[in-house]
């Protein structure tokens, strides 16, 4: 069985800093990132998080099994509890789930975007905001395109990706708040 390159053993912006200070991968200007390299970088995202769902289900059967069943028949409630738990369980690999709180955030049923984005600020808070502004893929990809090929590199790849998606997903949350408020 494949292990995940990213772990969850801490915050997934410490995880990051700690290896782009090993890397010497410094942010730069916010360039166009080729269509190859943003391809490449998805697809070793769906990998890793492929990798970590059949560690989870290998190890944690019975809790896997009981979080899949309380998302298909659960209440909103628990619903939205389960969600969270698997984002702050590990945000890089359950990035469905933030994106799933969006989708129901946006809806027109109050108590359902209410809920939802109440689940949304306290994921944002304790587990998805660094203590700096998130930064997109373009402004690492110059000094990720220069690394040699290794698991250091594509866990960096990674990382800058779910920065990227993150970034787009709270401005999406912003931007529903004001809209919505």
């Amino acid at each position: 069985m494949k292990t995940p390159l990213v772990t969850n053993d801490s915050m997934w912006f410490e995880v990051q800093r700690e290896l782009y200070q090993k890397l010497n991968i410094t942010p730069g200007d916010n360039i166009k990132v080729p269509d190859v390299f943003m391809k490449e970088a998805e697809e070793l995202m769906t990998r890793d998080t492929a990798a970590y769902k059949a560690v989870q289900e290998k190890v944690n059967k019975s809790d896997t099994e009981w979080i899949n069943s309380i998302l298909l028949t659960g209440t909103l409630s628990d619903k939205l509890s389960a969600h969270v738990l698997l984002v702050q369980e590990s945000p890089v690999h359950n990035l469905s789930s933030v994106n799933t709180l969006l989708s129901l955030a946006a809806k027109n049923e109050k108590r359902v975007a209410l809920s939802s984005c109440d689940s949304l600020r306290q994921l944002w808070i304790s587990s998805l905001l660094p203590e700096r502004k998130l930064k997109p893929l373009g402004e690492y990809y110059t000094g990720l395109k220069s690394l040699k090929s290794s698991q250091d590199k594509d866990r960096a790849i990674i990382l800058a990706l779910f920065e990227h998606k993150i970034r787009n997903s709270y401005l999406g949350f912003i931007h529903l708040v004001r809209v919505s408020g």
